[in-house]
């Protein structure tokens, strides 16, 4: 069968984190998907990790999937990051190392044999292009944490997706991730439950989950360490992160932190680091001469 999937608009983020309840029905039967751009006039890093998400399930069951109706600077957007080829059935997959901008990392499906280099590659692509004075460890860091609670909590039916992107205008650099599986807040509260302890609402257990040594202890190495080690941008004034899972909403911008509960729930977990490059830390010559 056939289906097409019209996209929201750029103001509808809660509809691009809702696509799940119009796909699901879809994802066995469906041997030809269509997704329809014609409400899109720009797109966005968050946008297109979540989308991925969604269309890996359908490119995994041998789907053939056609975009349409697509403008021209969104699909030469979608070109530079490598979205197009990637979900082309024809094309062998791209690695994340195929770089088509100075400005962009392309969409990446997480594998867990490569965090580590992803990480280091991230760091050095923005040193490299834009920042050869300034310390970025802290995104390299950041970037593995994220990637490594994906494989430890998520039970995601496919791999989470990320791409990063720095922008001049506003100087910062930020990185995208999502992956469909459990919930950051749904692993506390499961974790909860088994303890015997009183379940929190979303909002509160994504708090939880963000405290230093908290951990669901879902595999033998985790320690728990990983959700409070992302606040140290937000900590260092160098930037936010931003959480949505299930019904929690949790951003830190390193004046306030806020979590609330949202009016809609979304499957999976979506998170957003973005690192203001201005108030980046200066390497010393010493580390600079050597790096570089």
């Amino acid at each position: 069968m056939t289906y097409t999937l019209t996209l929201p608009t750029k103001s509808e983020k809660y509809k691009w984190l809702q696509l799940n309840l119009e796909l699901e029905p879809y994802i066995t039967q469906c041997k030809n998907l269509i997704v329809d751009f014609k409400n899109v006039t720009f797109v966005e890093p968050d946008h297109i990790v979540v989308l991925a998400c969604y269309l890996e399930i359908f490119h995994s069951n041998h789907c053939d999937i056609k975009f349409i109706n697509v403008r021209s600077d969104v699909n030469d957007y979608l070109i530079r990051i490598n979205y197009r080829q990637y979900f082309d059935c024809n094309s062998e997959k791209p690695k994340f190392t195929d770089i088509k901008s100075t400005t962009t990392i392309p969409l990446w499906n997480i594998q867990q044999e490569e965090i580590t280099s992803y990480s280091l590659f991230a760091k050095n692509f923005f040193t490299n292009n834009f920042f050869k004075t300034s310390d970025l460890l802290i995104l390299q860091a950041n970037l593995e944490e994220v990637f490594n609670n994906i494989f430890d909590h998520a039970n995601s039916p496919v791999n989470g997706f990320v791409t990063s992107q720095y922008f001049p205008k506003t100087n910062i650099i930020t990185c995208s991730i999502c992956d469909i599986g459990t919930g950051i807040a749904a692993k506390v509260n499961e974790d909860r439950m088994k303890k015997g302890e009183e379940q929190l609402l979303d909002s509160q257990a994504l708090i939880k989950a963000t405290q230093k040594g908290y951990s669901t202890k879902s595999i033998p190495q985790n320690k728990g360490l990983g959700l409070d080690n992302i606040l140290d941008i937000p900590r260092n004034k160098q930037g936010s992160v931003t959480i949505i899972s299930n019904k929690g909403y949790f951003i830190n911008n390193g004046q306030e932190e806020i979590a609330k509960e949202l009016n809609y729930s979304f499957h999976g977990t979506f998170i957003r680091i973005s690192i203001d490059t201005s108030k980046l830390d200066e390497l010393d010559s010493e580390e600079y001469e050597f790096e570089f």
